[in-house]
């Protein structure tokens, strides 16, 4: 032993010296990967963390309030079922920041009476980023529902920015009643506010029973006023089953909207709406909204996905691959958009139904202008017959853009075959194909510039089946997604951190015993307790996260 004793002190050194090398580089990768934080940033490290976000306690010499910055600095993994209470309200809503730094929270489970659901329960004037969420399961059962993966509510006259916000491998389930049902992917309802999305996408699937008033449900968002979406999509299949005496609107998107502005996103992800029932009830269901009001302006954007609408009532039903209806006084746009997805209608009656490729129908007040928008002329299909050219309702619209009622404007758009619809690139970018590449489009409403092939659109023969895709559409990198995500172990850097902090203690131990001269297995056995504690503790939240950027 005395011999052996030699060597432990260059071994504990060199534990102690890497250990610290080790940490400080694992917290500067992590930190080259997002953007710099504040200096009071507080670092939410593991489920007991999460849990004081807006408790307003002091932890960690920091106080976690509801207007806080938050960050991850690696990933977190919930267990179990009911495993996490949502954070604020409306009388007391996160009004902070939440900055994923790239990582993800995984299996995030809420299972019960839970009317308002979310990570966010409510906000007003927050900032969440760069955070996936995967393996979320929502099973709700509740009255008067809101229900959203990132937030279930945002207040009235408030604002919110999402960026860089994925929800993936996961599922949103909710059966309610009485008044109301909003529920979204990312988001249930936006009521008046100034909401920025961009960067964001859902694959989950999202399936809703409901008898309520007011049904509103979307891939995205269940309903929204004054709502900016950009570079955003949705790929999972939206389902609902409606029993109510009301309007239930569904969206490959957003279920409902007044005055949104779309940019540069699709939906892939299979819409379906089923009436079954002998009260009159009206169903909206659109490829990107179900309804849409007050101005809103959709360009760079379309639906792959098959959009059905099974109404067993007497009442209108109306599905179409953009926006299945538009009200309002205001004039509505459509600029360079397209559906490639099948429209199935199912309805006791023809007359007072609407199946249509861009539009399904326009509110007597409401107009509408679509430049440049087409889909596939044999996509349409209600009762069992192929509806040919039709891409609006209200008459059939003729391919030289005229059409029934005026007040819907139609120019350069139409029904194509697949073929036309599927373009070489160079023929594309020469501007020679029916979408009009590089070249400006006048419209009754102003000129408009035709698709983008360069920086906005491209063609590949190997991707979305030959149709045009945005070359921006953001994509899952890395552990946690998002931009500069970088691939990590399973357990993320909290494994890593844990390891090198036990490393450093047991080091130190060992430095310290042999100092003192103990040449025995007593400052082994002390070393290891050593290490053990610090994994117990780091584990639990006992002592906080030492983050060294």
């Amino acid at each position: 032993m005395k011999n052996n004793s030699k060597m432990i002190f260059p071994i504990a050194l060199m534990l102690v010296i890497g250990g610290f090398v080790g940490l400080v580089a694992i917290n500067s990768d992590d930190a080259s990967a997002a953007d710099p934080l504040p200096a009071d940033a507080i670092p939410v490290t593991n489920a007991v963390d999460l849990s004081r976000i807006g408790t307003g306690i002091e932890f960690g010499g920091n106080e976690w309030t509801m207007d806080a910055y938050y960050y991850l600095p690696h990933d977190i993994t919930l267990t179990g079922t009911n495993n996490f209470v949502v954070i604020g309200n409306d009388s007391n809503p996160f009004t902070g920041t939440l900055d994923g730094r790239n990582n993800t929270i995984k299996g995030m489970n809420i299972d019960g009476i839970v009317p308002n659901a979310g990570l966010f329960r409510t906000v007003d004037g927050a900032t969440i980023k760069d955070l996936t969420l995967d393996g979320l399961s929502y099973t709700i059962t509740a009255n008067n529902t809101r229900v959203g993966a990132f937030v279930a509510y945002v207040l009235s006259d408030s604002s919110l920015t999402m960026s860089g916000c994925y929800l993936i491998n996961s599922s949103i389930t909710v059966t309610s009643s009485v008044s109301y049902s909003y529920v979204g992917g990312l988001v249930g309802r936006i009521d008046t506010s100034n909401v920025t999305i961009s960067d964001s996408f859902s694959t989950a699937t999202i399936t809703v029973t409901s008898n309520a008033s007011n049904v509103r449900t979307g891939g995205l968002i269940g309903e929204a006023a004054n709502v900016t979406l950009t570079d955003s999509y949705n790929t999972g299949n939206v389902t609902v089953t409606s029993n109510g005496t009301s309007i239930p609107v569904t969206g490959g998107l957003i279920g409902n909207c007044t005055a949104p502005t779309i940019n540069r996103c699709f939906n892939g992800g299979n819409v379906t709406i089923n009436i079954s029932f002998d009260n009159p009830a009206t169903s909206r269901t659109g490829g990107i909204a179900g309804s849409m009001a007050a101005a809103g302006v959709i360009t760079n954007t379309y639906n792959t996905g098959n959009i059905t609408n099974n109404n067993d009532s007497t009442e209108r039903a109306t599905t179409a691959g953009i926006v299945a209806y538009v009200s309002g006084t205001q004039n509505a746009k459509m600029i360079n958009c397209y559906n490639t997805g099948m429209i199935i209608q199912n309805t006791p009656n023809d007359l007072t139904n609407r199946a249509s490729g861009i539009v399904g129908q326009l509110q007597t007040t409401a107009s509408a202008t679509l430049v440049n928008c087409y889909c596939l002329a044999d996509s349409m299909i209600q009762n069992g017959n192929v509806l040919i050219d039709r891409i609006s309702q209200g008459g059939d619209v003729a391919l030289d853009g005229t059409s029934t009622p005026e007040r819907l404007s139609i120019q350069v758009s139409g029904a194509k075959t697949s073929a036309q619809m599927k373009p070489l690139l160079s023929v594309a970018q020469a501007g020679v194909s029916v979408f009009y590449a590089g070249s400006t489009v006048t419209a009754a409403s102003g000129t408009f510039t035709g698709f983008d092939f360069v920086n906005t659109w491209s063609v590949d023969p190997a991707k979305n089946n030959g149709f045009p895709f945005l070359v921006n559409s953001p994509q899952l990198q890395g552990n946690g997604g998002g931009s500069g995500g970088e691939d990590k172990d399973p357990a993320g850097a909290l494994t890593e951190n844990m390891l090198l902090i036990g490393l450093l203690i047991f080091g130190a131990v060992l430095i310290g015993a042999y100092a003192l001269g103990f040449r025995s297995m007593l400052m082994l056995l002390a070393g290891i307790a050593a290490v053990l504690l610090s994994l117990v503790m780091a584990y639990t939240g006992v002592i906080p996260y030492v983050d060294l950027k």
